[in-house]
Protein backbone atom coordinates (compact mmCIF):
# COMPACT_ATOMS: atom_id res chain seq x y z
CA UNK A 1 0.00 0.00 0.00
CA UNK A 2 1.24 3.51 -1.00
CA UNK A 3 0.36 6.76 -0.22
CA UNK A 4 -1.86 8.64 -3.11
CA UNK A 5 -0.24 9.85 -5.42
CA UNK A 6 2.02 7.94 -7.08
CA UNK A 7 0.37 4.29 -6.36
CA UNK A 8 1.13 1.78 -9.44
CA UNK A 9 -2.14 1.67 -11.32
CA UNK A 10 -3.59 -2.44 -11.51
CA UNK A 11 -5.40 -3.51 -14.75
CA UNK A 12 -8.64 -4.10 -14.03
CA UNK A 13 -9.39 -7.28 -16.11
CA UNK A 14 -10.51 -5.14 -19.50
CA UNK A 15 -8.85 -3.17 -22.11
CA UNK A 16 -8.40 0.46 -21.06
CA UNK A 17 -9.59 -0.31 -17.46
CA UNK A 18 -7.72 -0.17 -14.08
CA UNK A 19 -8.61 -1.05 -10.44
CA UNK A 20 -7.69 0.56 -6.76
CA UNK A 21 -8.39 0.15 -3.58
CA UNK A 22 -8.18 3.13 -1.74
CA UNK A 23 -8.50 3.92 1.77
CA UNK A 24 -9.36 6.82 3.85
CA UNK A 25 -8.36 7.93 7.32
CA UNK A 26 -9.54 10.57 9.66
CA UNK A 27 -12.17 11.88 10.43
CA UNK A 28 -14.56 10.34 7.85
CA UNK A 29 -17.15 8.57 9.35
CA UNK A 30 -20.75 9.77 10.39
CA UNK A 31 -19.74 12.65 8.05
CA UNK A 32 -21.46 11.74 5.24
CA UNK A 33 -18.61 10.08 3.52
CA UNK A 34 -19.87 7.05 1.87
CA UNK A 35 -22.50 8.90 -0.42
CA UNK A 36 -19.94 11.67 -0.99
CA UNK A 37 -18.00 8.64 -2.62
CA UNK A 38 -21.39 7.07 -3.99
CA UNK A 39 -21.84 10.33 -5.92
CA UNK A 40 -17.95 10.66 -6.64
CA UNK A 41 -17.94 7.58 -8.20
CA UNK A 42 -21.35 7.54 -10.29
CA UNK A 43 -20.02 10.98 -11.67
CA UNK A 44 -16.60 9.86 -12.70
CA UNK A 45 -18.54 6.35 -14.00
CA UNK A 46 -16.96 4.08 -11.84
CA UNK A 47 -17.53 1.04 -10.81
CA UNK A 48 -16.82 -0.54 -7.49
CA UNK A 49 -18.15 -0.67 -3.25
CA UNK A 50 -17.64 2.01 -0.24
CA UNK A 51 -17.97 0.89 3.10
CA UNK A 52 -16.97 2.11 6.80
CA UNK A 53 -14.41 -0.02 8.33
CA UNK A 54 -13.02 0.10 11.93
CA UNK A 55 -12.17 3.95 12.11
CA UNK A 56 -11.60 4.86 8.34
CA UNK A 57 -13.70 4.43 5.00
CA UNK A 58 -12.67 2.08 1.72
CA UNK A 59 -13.61 1.78 -1.68
CA UNK A 60 -12.67 -0.19 -4.92
CA UNK A 61 -12.68 1.61 -8.09
CA UNK A 62 -12.32 0.16 -11.35
CA UNK A 63 -12.71 2.68 -14.57
CA UNK A 64 -10.39 4.53 -17.02
CA UNK A 65 -7.30 5.17 -15.37
CA UNK A 66 -7.69 9.34 -15.50
CA UNK A 67 -11.02 8.54 -14.06
CA UNK A 68 -9.86 6.56 -11.00
CA UNK A 69 -6.77 8.94 -10.58
CA UNK A 70 -9.22 11.92 -10.42
CA UNK A 71 -10.92 9.57 -7.43
CA UNK A 72 -7.55 9.43 -5.73
CA UNK A 73 -7.24 12.99 -5.37
CA UNK A 74 -10.98 13.89 -5.21
CA UNK A 75 -11.92 11.90 -2.13
CA UNK A 76 -9.14 13.92 -0.53
CA UNK A 77 -10.05 17.69 -1.94
CA UNK A 78 -14.16 17.18 -1.99
CA UNK A 79 -14.45 15.87 0.96
CA UNK A 80 -17.32 17.00 2.84
CA UNK A 81 -17.00 19.92 4.89
CA UNK A 82 -17.18 18.17 8.13
CA UNK A 83 -14.93 15.46 7.28
CA UNK A 84 -10.87 16.05 8.21
CA UNK A 85 -9.37 13.86 5.85
CA UNK A 86 -5.91 12.90 6.91
CA UNK A 87 -4.74 10.24 5.11
CA UNK A 88 -5.30 8.33 1.37
CA UNK A 89 -4.00 5.33 0.76
CA UNK A 90 -3.66 3.21 -2.48
CA UNK A 91 -2.83 -0.29 -2.83
CA UNK A 92 -4.05 -3.17 -5.34
CA UNK A 93 -7.60 -4.80 -5.00
CA UNK A 94 -8.06 -7.58 -2.80
CA UNK A 95 -10.15 -9.33 -4.54
CA UNK A 96 -11.40 -9.37 -8.39
CA UNK A 97 -11.80 -6.27 -10.33
CA UNK A 98 -15.59 -4.73 -10.26
CA UNK A 99 -16.28 -5.90 -14.00
CA UNK A 100 -17.71 -2.94 -16.39
CA UNK A 101 -21.28 -1.99 -15.74
CA UNK A 102 -21.53 -3.58 -12.43
CA UNK A 103 -22.22 0.08 -10.70
CA UNK A 104 -21.74 1.53 -7.75
CA UNK A 105 -22.76 0.33 -4.39
CA UNK A 106 -22.51 1.04 -0.53
CA UNK A 107 -21.45 -2.13 1.00
CA UNK A 108 -22.29 -2.96 5.18
CA UNK A 109 -19.59 -2.17 7.48
CA UNK A 110 -16.75 -4.09 8.58
CA UNK A 111 -15.58 -4.12 12.29
CA UNK A 112 -12.29 -4.57 11.53
CA UNK A 113 -11.62 -4.45 7.72
CA UNK A 114 -7.77 -4.67 5.94
CA UNK A 115 -4.66 -3.21 7.09
CA UNK A 116 -3.37 -2.47 10.30
CA UNK A 117 -5.75 -0.99 12.76
CA UNK A 118 -5.78 2.98 13.19
CA UNK A 119 -7.20 5.81 15.86
CA UNK A 120 -11.39 5.54 15.79
CA UNK A 121 -12.71 9.23 15.60
CA UNK A 122 -16.27 9.45 16.41
CA UNK A 123 -17.93 12.90 14.76
CA UNK A 124 -18.95 15.57 16.98
CA UNK A 125 -22.51 16.89 16.37
CA UNK A 126 -22.96 19.02 13.21
CA UNK A 127 -25.71 22.27 13.34
CA UNK A 128 -28.96 22.11 11.26
CA UNK A 129 -28.21 22.80 7.73
CA UNK A 130 -30.24 25.40 5.75
CA UNK A 131 -32.30 22.30 3.32
CA UNK A 132 -33.22 21.28 7.08
CA UNK A 133 -34.27 24.69 8.69
CA UNK A 134 -36.40 24.81 4.86
CA UNK A 135 -38.33 22.10 5.83
CA UNK A 136 -38.17 22.32 9.57
CA UNK A 137 -40.56 26.14 8.92
CA UNK A 138 -42.74 24.58 5.71
CA UNK A 139 -46.08 24.03 6.41
CA UNK A 140 -46.85 21.32 3.66
CA UNK A 141 -43.91 19.18 4.28
CA UNK A 142 -43.83 15.94 6.33
CA UNK A 143 -41.35 17.58 9.02
CA UNK A 144 -42.84 20.61 9.34
CA UNK A 145 -41.57 21.84 12.83
CA UNK A 146 -40.32 18.31 13.62
CA UNK A 147 -37.45 19.01 16.50
CA UNK A 148 -35.43 16.17 15.41
CA UNK A 149 -34.72 17.15 11.71
CA UNK A 150 -31.55 15.83 10.32
CA UNK A 151 -29.75 14.91 7.17
CA UNK A 152 -26.27 13.72 6.18
CA UNK A 153 -24.83 17.49 6.42
CA UNK A 154 -26.17 18.08 9.69
CA UNK A 155 -27.85 16.72 13.01
CA UNK A 156 -26.70 14.79 15.51
CA UNK A 157 -23.63 12.58 15.67
CA UNK A 158 -21.47 12.44 18.90
CA UNK A 159 -24.40 12.26 20.93
CA UNK A 160 -25.86 9.25 19.48
CA UNK A 161 -22.50 7.12 18.49
CA UNK A 162 -22.08 3.80 20.81
CA UNK A 163 -19.81 2.32 18.64
CA UNK A 164 -18.16 2.54 15.36
CA UNK A 165 -18.05 1.45 12.31
CA UNK A 166 -20.93 4.26 12.20
CA UNK A 167 -24.35 2.89 11.46
CA UNK A 168 -27.63 3.05 12.49
CA UNK A 169 -27.65 -0.17 14.58
CA UNK A 170 -24.61 1.31 16.85
CA UNK A 171 -26.87 4.61 17.75
CA UNK A 172 -29.32 5.17 19.81
CA UNK A 173 -31.57 5.17 16.63
CA UNK A 174 -31.89 1.64 15.93
CA UNK A 175 -34.82 1.79 18.58
CA UNK A 176 -36.84 3.84 15.85
CA UNK A 177 -37.00 1.54 13.11
CA UNK A 178 -37.69 3.73 9.67
CA UNK A 179 -41.40 4.45 8.22
CA UNK A 180 -41.21 3.41 4.27
CA UNK A 181 -40.75 7.08 3.30
CA UNK A 182 -37.82 7.67 5.77
CA UNK A 183 -36.64 4.21 4.24
CA UNK A 184 -37.12 5.37 0.42
CA UNK A 185 -34.76 7.99 1.40
CA UNK A 186 -32.09 6.34 3.30
CA UNK A 187 -32.03 4.24 0.70
CA UNK A 188 -32.02 6.53 -2.74
CA UNK A 189 -28.14 7.77 -3.98
CA UNK A 190 -29.91 11.15 -5.16
CA UNK A 191 -31.29 11.68 -1.85
CA UNK A 192 -29.71 14.39 1.06
CA UNK A 193 -30.60 11.10 3.56
CA UNK A 194 -28.86 8.48 1.71
CA UNK A 195 -27.12 6.58 4.57
CA UNK A 196 -28.52 9.31 7.05
CA UNK A 197 -28.12 7.39 10.16
CA UNK A 198 -29.74 9.63 12.46
CA UNK A 199 -32.72 9.94 9.70
CA UNK A 200 -36.03 10.28 11.19
CA UNK A 201 -39.61 11.86 10.70
CA UNK A 202 -42.92 12.73 13.54
CA UNK A 203 -44.08 9.09 11.65
CA UNK A 204 -41.07 7.06 12.94
CA UNK A 205 -39.03 8.87 15.36
CA UNK A 206 -38.50 10.44 18.52
CA UNK A 207 -41.55 12.77 19.72
CA UNK A 208 -41.79 15.51 22.15
CA UNK A 209 -42.72 14.59 25.77
CA UNK A 210 -44.44 16.28 28.93
CA UNK A 211 -45.57 13.93 31.46
CA UNK A 212 -49.06 12.64 29.94
CA UNK A 213 -48.47 15.13 27.13
CA UNK A 214 -46.93 14.77 23.40
CA UNK A 215 -46.38 17.15 20.48
CA UNK A 216 -47.39 20.53 20.65
CA UNK A 217 -49.31 20.11 24.19
CA UNK A 218 -46.07 19.13 25.48
CA UNK A 219 -44.14 21.90 24.28
CA UNK A 220 -46.92 24.37 25.25
CA UNK A 221 -46.78 22.83 28.92
CA UNK A 222 -42.86 22.78 29.02
CA UNK A 223 -43.38 26.94 27.71
CA UNK A 224 -45.78 27.65 30.43
CA UNK A 225 -42.94 26.33 33.39
CA UNK A 226 -40.16 28.05 31.77
CA UNK A 227 -42.74 31.41 31.66
CA UNK A 228 -43.28 31.06 34.91
CA UNK A 229 -39.83 31.00 36.41
CA UNK A 230 -39.22 27.53 36.30
CA UNK A 231 -36.09 25.37 34.97
CA UNK A 232 -36.81 22.90 32.30
CA UNK A 233 -34.36 19.46 32.03
CA UNK A 234 -34.63 19.10 27.65
CA UNK A 235 -33.53 15.06 27.20
CA UNK A 236 -32.16 15.06 23.15
CA UNK A 237 -30.99 12.58 21.57
CA UNK A 238 -27.99 12.04 23.80
CA UNK A 239 -28.22 14.14 26.50
CA UNK A 240 -30.12 16.72 28.66
CA UNK A 241 -29.98 20.53 28.14
CA UNK A 242 -30.97 22.73 30.88
CA UNK A 243 -33.53 26.01 29.86
CA UNK A 244 -34.57 29.06 31.84
CA UNK A 245 -35.87 32.50 30.85
CA UNK A 246 -32.69 34.37 30.85
CA UNK A 247 -33.87 37.68 31.71
CA UNK A 248 -35.69 36.29 34.66
CA UNK A 249 -33.11 36.75 37.37
CA UNK A 250 -34.25 34.43 39.92
CA UNK A 251 -34.70 31.52 37.62
CA UNK A 252 -31.08 32.45 36.27
CA UNK A 253 -30.23 32.50 40.28
CA UNK A 254 -31.61 29.24 40.89
CA UNK A 255 -29.84 27.51 37.76
CA UNK A 256 -26.70 28.67 38.96
CA UNK A 257 -27.23 27.62 42.55
CA UNK A 258 -28.51 24.39 41.08
CA UNK A 259 -25.16 23.75 39.03
CA UNK A 260 -22.82 25.33 41.57
CA UNK A 261 -21.88 28.10 38.95
CA UNK A 262 -22.13 31.17 41.03
CA UNK A 263 -20.76 33.70 38.44
CA UNK A 264 -19.11 31.30 35.79
CA UNK A 265 -20.45 31.41 32.66
CA UNK A 266 -22.65 28.81 31.34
Amino acid sequence: MTEAPGAAVVPAGAPGRVARMITVSGRVQGVGFRPFVHRLATRLGLDGWVRNAAGRVEMVVAGPPMAVESMVGLVRTEAPRTADVRRVAVADPPGPPPPPGAGFTVRPSARTGTGRPEAREVPPDVAVCEACLRELFDPPDRRHRYPFVNCADCGPRATVVEDLPYDRERTVMRRFPLCAACASEYADPADRRFHAEPTACPACGPRLAWEGLTGDAALRAAEAVVAGGGIVAVKGLGGFQLVCDATDAGAVARLRARKRRPAKPF
